[in-house]
């Protein structure tokens, strides 16, 4: 179960952090920190690989997924050594959840990259999708931090 949760933390962290990149670019935009041409750059890069890295959390989450019901029905653990454990365990089950928020929006971002390029949206449309994504991408890219941080801080089975 640990191992399976690591597996699944570590390439949402991979995802997200090309997802927080693509978020920054837009933020540091709109402050005038950078040009839309500095921006654009930065949006080209990260959309390198991006669904594959979707895909290598989705495979880890499922194989999580799957292995999670048999650990559910042993967390009975009140006053037992394992109880930091279970702790640990469902802490990062929160930060695996919140992962799965973030990066469903990013996997939707990234297929409106794809409709775009390929002329099956208008860009007035691709635009009205990025600025919702954006802003969702920004909450749920902090809610994810903030989980997974607390996540880290929780007991361990390690």
């Amino acid at each position: 179960m640990w191992r399976a949760q690591s597996a699944a933390l570590d390439a949402a962290g991979r995802s997200l952090e090309q997802w927080r990149i693509h978020v920054d670019a837009m933020n540091r935009l709109v402050a005038g920190q950078i040009t839309l041409a500095q921006a654009q750059a930065f949006w080209n890069r990260t959309r390198l690989g991006a669904a594959a890295r979707v895909a290598t959390f989705e495979d880890a989450a499922g194989r999580y997924a799957a292995a999670a019901p048999d650990c559910a029905r042993n967390t009975s653990t009140r006053g037992h050594p394992l109880a930091a454990c279970v702790a640990g365990v469902q802490a990062r089950a929160r930060a695996i959840e919140a992962g799965r928020v973030a990066i469903t929006t990013w996997k939707h971002h990234i297929m409106d990259m794809n409709m775009l390029r390929a002329g099956q949206i208008t860009p007035q449309q691709a635009t009205t999708m990025w600025l919702r994504n954006w802003h969702r991408g920004v909450a749920q890219l902090e809610a994810f931090t903030k989980v997974r941080d607390r996540a880290a801080r929780a007991g361990s089975c390690a």
